[in-house]
């Protein structure tokens, strides 16, 4: 990403500035959670060997996503603006998806010397926009419920437990967390995220990634709701490992197999200045 800018919620809120962008410690939201015993019925627990998890390779044939913002060149595909998408945004009443149109424009790369050869995207939209999505069928403005709490960085350790949609989930992190010898810069390594909840009376714990190092970096949970439409948890989050890349991947619950709970179907991957 050539500029990043935080801009107000007439914008897309993926952006920050190119440069400045807050340290991961200035984005740690209240310290570790711990990990604990769920308080809701029929607890979710933590598995302990992986073979009580499951695991789902990505899927992204027909699916793709975009943050707005500015770009270099190979960060957007040529024919972006003639694709269909849907905006997750978010407005007064809270957030929704809308149909919406993508609007591009050459702008000035100063890595590639000054020559106008990076994107600038934007949406005629003027409510926050989270993310475009091509690949959902949607073709009028539906209101989705958001889960607020998952909105934030999610260090190792860590554990939320909430009900979407009648349905009790847990999301937690694991991995050995350290600071660099004379610096304030967080190093962790075996970062593994967790999805679990209920199916039938069955627990099912899903690994939704795994990175062996984040350098300086947190994994972001975006963004918590129903994207797809079959009333169950989808979610969005930014999954880079160094802190000068934006990488925004979304996770499906309708085009997970059987005996799953999500299936990460589209990705986007830009770097700073």
């Amino acid at each position: 990403m050539l500029r990043q800018l935080i801009l107000p919620l007439s914008s897309s809120i993926w952006l920050a500035a190119c440069g400045d962008a807050p340290s991961v410690q200035q984005r740690e939201r209240g310290g570790a959670i711990p990990v604990g015993k769920a308080a809701a019925p029929q607890a979710l627990a933590q598995p302990t060997t992986p073979a009580d998890t499951v695991s789902v390779a990505s899927g992204k044939q027909g699916w793709a996503i975009l943050p707005l913002g500015t770009f270099h060149a190979e960060e957007v595909f040529e024919a972006a603006a003639q694709q269909a998408w849907v905006g997750i945004f978010r407005g007064p009443q809270g957030y929704y998806l809308q149909p919406t149109s993508l609007q591009t424009a050459r702008v000035v790369d100063e890595i590639e010397g000054g020559e106008k050869t990076g994107w600038s995207l934007s949406t005629p939209n003027t409510d926050t926009t989270l993310l475009l999505i091509r690949g959902l069928p949607l073709r009028e403005k539906r209101p989705v419920e958001a889960v607020p709490e998952l909105q934030r960085a999610f260090w190792p350790g860590e554990r939320v437990e909430f009900t979407y949609q009648g349905v009790a989930y847990a999301l937690f992190a694991t991995g050995p967390r350290s600071t660099l010898p004379a610096s304030t810069e967080s190093v962790v390594t075996n970062y593994q995220l967790f999805l679990t909840t209920r199916r039938q009376g069955q627990p099912i714990t899903q690994r939704l990634l795994a990175q062996p190092s984040l350098d300086d970096e947190m994994i972001d949970i975006r963004f918590g709701g129903d994207l797809d439409g079959d009333h169950r948890l989808d979610l969005l989050l930014d999954k880079s490992s160094h802190h000068n890349v934006t990488n925004p991947a979304l996770f499906l619950s309708r085009p997970a197999p059987p005996g799953a709970l999500l299936k990460e179907v589209a990705e986007h991957e830009s770097v700073g200045c």
